[in-house]
């Protein structure tokens, strides 16, 4: 598979994530009881896609393309596979009231892997490196919005 195609397949991932996660701060305040199930299959989505990056990363490592391309991807795999555990399986809630000893490495392994995948799309051209970024930082306002609410 060409680096372009994986690139291309990484825009899709993190606008995804960035465009369902902000919709999901919305509705975690202004939701209600549809929310919540709409917030429920956005998330599984999401977790699912880290199987995807999964499978990218480890196509970049065989290709021999510049390592610095898997880093986002299989940090995203580790917090799909921590999410699932944390809100899926094990339902621990760690957001409200804050349990930082989940909280910092789900956000870290988060934001990292999205803003490495990001970087990687600098390849692609300014144009999808700049609408990615403005994604990010939407999501990231609605986080904000969220935690202002209490329900961050």
């Amino acid at each position: 598979m060409e680096l372009m195609t994986i690139l291309w397949l990484f825009f899709i991932i993190v606008n995804w994530v960035n465009l369902s996660q902000s919709l999901n701060f919305y509705l975690r305040v202004k939701g209600g009881k549809w929310g919540k199930k709409i917030e429920h299959i956005l998330g599984l989505i999401s977790i699912s896609l880290g199987i995807l990056t999964l499978i990218l990363g480890t196509i970049i490592l065989n290709e021999e393309y510049e390592f610095y391309h898997t880093i986002g991807a299989f940090t995203y795999t580790l917090f799909s596979i921590l999410c699932f555990i944390v809100d899926y399986w094990k339902k621990i809630e760690f957001r409200n009231p804050k349990q930082l000893k989940i909280l910092v490495p789900f956000l870290i392994f988060y934001y990292y892997s999205l803003l490495m995948m990001t970087i990687s799309l600098r390849e692609l051209g300014i144009f999808p490196w700049i609408l990615t970024s403005i994604f990010l930082f939407a999501q990231l306002g609605m986080a904000f919005y969220a935690g202002k609410h209490g329900k961050g």
